[in-house]
């Protein structure tokens, strides 16, 4: 399916042509890995944009094409530049009516960069617009067949095996659901790490490829779900749900 097969009645674009967008910022959802899980408003958005700071342009590329989209200016938007570069992408902000900013897949922020450029730019009185979508951590939060009713996002644990244990450790001390990051090398490591601290009877999810043709979810106890996984090629990014309720 590409572009030319998405057609939107009339009435409907008639109305997303006549919205008209206050100056800002946007902070917009993009495909976690289905293209297709977008939203309508943040194609409109992205099609009218004066400047769209994303992580890497290769990628936001090839989301701006399927849809259509052309002539935009696009701008590198990193860890390493935000760092570096903040008081340019201000500038940037000041000098262009509408700016988005969107990260290779999912949400900006969670676990990607944004959150010092939004700080800065609140801070002078700027506007800042959410334009929800995707998010892999509440994805992978919903097929883990876990209590949903309160949870605790920690993202990426430390790389370091004794700062990634002092990790866990204060984690286990929040009673409730727990979601974790982890890359396809370091799964297995993290894993047993949760086990040790967790115990090996710990109730567990962990998802990959969400919204792909090869999504996973595997669930149960994390003893189960580590043998599992090590008869299996280990490749895209996963996504650990823990049960800390007992």
């Amino acid at each position: 399916m590409n572009n030319t097969s998405i057609v939107y009645n009339k009435n409907i674009k008639d109305k997303i042509d006549s919205q008209e967008l206050l100056k800002g910022v946007y902070i917009i959802s993009t495909p976690i890995g289905n293209i297709l899980d977008i939203t309508i408003r943040a194609i409109s958005i992205l099609n009218v944009a004066n400047i769209i700071l994303c992580e890497d342009t290769r990628v936001t590329m090839k989301l701006l094409q399927f849809y259509g989209i052309e002539n935009r200016k696009l701008v590198c938007f990193n860890d390493i530049t935000e760092n570096k570069n903040l008081e340019k992408y201000i500038n940037m902000i000041k000098e262009n009516d509408i700016v988005a900013v969107v990260s290779d897949a999912g949400t900006p922020m969670i676990s990607d960069p944004g959150f010092k450029l939004v700080r800065e730019i609140t801070k002078l009185g700027m506007n800042v617009f959410s334009v929800p979508g995707p998010s892999a951590a509440i994805s992978a939060l919903t097929l883990s067949a876990l209590p949903t009713d309160s949870f605790f996002f920690y993202g990426f644990l430390s790389p370091k095996n004794g700062k990634k244990l002092s990790e866990l450790q204060l984690l286990h001390t929040i009673k409730t659901t727990i979601i974790i990051y982890e890359s396809p090398f370091k799964v297995i490591n993290t894993l047993h790490a949760i086990s040790e601290v967790f115990g090996n009877d710990v109730e567990i999810s962990v998802s990959r490829e969400i919204t792909k043709k090869f999504e996973e979810t595997l669930r149960g106890k994390i003893c189960n779900v580590i043998e599992i996984i090590r008869s299996k090629s280990i490749k895209g990014e996963f996504i650990i749900v823990i049960n800390n309720r007992n």
